[in-house]
């Protein structure tokens, strides 16, 4: 069952409108799903810290999205589906806003937050990746060198090693 509502800002000012919201999703079921606020927040809390880790500054954070399922692993010998929370957050220009809520079928997995960024965001992380590492260019290998193996001190193998 989707639930549409408008977006709501992950704020304690919101946070009955949010548990509101969870309980039209959830009905009765409680034991694998969110439905309290602190759940929420933690969620937003935890995607923001991803996008802080891959180092994006906080005026470039805005359009990134985040999912979560509600719920934790149980053993892989529990055959039988859980009734869950998904949540589906948006990052807007200084916080998280709760975008959507549907209701999810789970098994024996345990789905953490997952962040998706936008192709500006994609860049910015994979440049700062790269500054944290440098490349060893090699000499690029002529016809002859390529088909030859390389000397045995090369691989680390002393010239009088016997086999």
């Amino acid at each position: 069952m989707k639930n549409t509502f408008k977006a709501l800002n992950i704020t304690a000012t919101n946070a009955k409108k949010i548990e509101v919201a969870l309980a039209a999703v959830n009905g009765r079921a409680a034991a694998h799903t969110f439905t309290t606020f602190a759940e929420i927040e933690q969620v937003a809390t935890t995607l923001e810290r991803k996008l802080r880790s891959l180092g994006i500054a906080k005026k470039y954070r805005s359009g990134a999205r985040g999912t979560a399922r509600s719920g934790h692993s149980v053993a892989k010998s529990y055959d039988y589906a859980r009734k869950a929370t998904d949540i589906c957050l948006e990052r807007r220009s200084s916080t998280w806003f709760l975008a959507s809520i549907d209701e999810a079928t789970a098994y024996a997995e345990d789905a953490h937050p997952r962040v998706t960024l936008t192709e500006s965001q994609d860049a910015i992380a994979i440049a700062n990746l790269r500054s944290a590492y440098s490349i060893k260019r090699t000499p690029a290998l002529t016809e002859k060198s390529a088909t030859e193996s390389p000397p045995p001190a090369a691989m680390g193998i002393s010239e009088t090693t016997k086999y």
